[in-house]
């Protein structure tokens, strides 16, 4: 059974709303928020906990059962975002319940990015002001449809490699090569949308080959190519 739903991109997050695909026991780096009703979540030592809400840190192997339509919410863990979302007292390697603010957000009727917006607006901790050239360089990453790499953001915005990732650090918790990461995963995730093949798609986000889509895919938010060509951008 593939992904079926609709689908949003952040710098550092993907959003989904459908219906999961079947999943085996697995972990991935992603720091995951899921929502919905009668979710049955199961760790690496088949305990489960049954719920609306769960967050599941970075890196525990889990396996998530419903019949029901899911909202899931997978980040970059070591984004400000992430902190936000998981305070440091609660930090560790245990699947945590959702709280119900949060709870009530992830499941607003409301369009995709709209909720994303909220949740960000309610749980984003890092409110200084973003440097300009960072913002540039997210503006002209945005722009791209093919291929994107540090050094081409970078001599756009007149930044070296090692000053544009010091800004993105600072700013946002994470190297802007991370950044680079999820906007190629956008992209191979568009170009499959559109008809493209895994090789082909692979290509034009940048990765090396179908192989490497592959394994970051899975590494990264714990799916397979295959599992996400139902799934409609929104």
């Amino acid at each position: 059974m593939k992904w079926q739903g609709e689908y949003c991109f952040g710098e550092t997050w993907i959003a989904f709303r459908g219906m999961s695909a079947e999943n085996n026991l697995h972990a991935h780096a992603a720091l995951q928020l899921v929502a919905g009703a009668g979710i049955t979540v199961t760790d690496d030592n088949t305990f489960e906990k049954q719920g609306n809400g769960w967050l599941i840190p970075s890196g525990v192997k889990h396996r998530i059962t419903t019949s029901s339509p899911i909202v899931i919410l997978l980040i970059e863990p070591d984004s400000f975002f992430a902190d936000a979302l998981q305070p440091s007292q609660q930090k560790g390697l245990i699947v945590q319940s959702l709280s119900l603010e949060m709870l009530d957000t992830l499941l607003a009727d409301i369009p995709l990015r709209d909720m994303m917006n909220k949740l960000e607006t309610l749980y984003h901790q890092n409110n200084s002001v973003i440097d300009a050239r960072l913002i540039s360089a997210m503006t002209y990453l945005n722009s791209i449809d093919k291929r994107p790499t540090v050094e081409l953001i970078g001599k756009h915005v007149g930044l070296s490699v090692s000053r544009l990732r010091a800004l993105s650090t600072h700013y946002l918790g994470v190297p802007f090569s991370k950044i680079i990461v999820w906007k190629q995963v956008n992209l191979a995730f568009q170009s499959l949308a559109k008809g493209a093949s895994l090789a082909d798609a692979a290509y034009d986000a940048g990765f090396a080959d179908q192989a490497h889509f592959t394994r970051i895919l899975r590494d990264t938010i714990g799916v397979t190519p295959g599992q996400t060509q139902n799934m409609d951008k929104q």
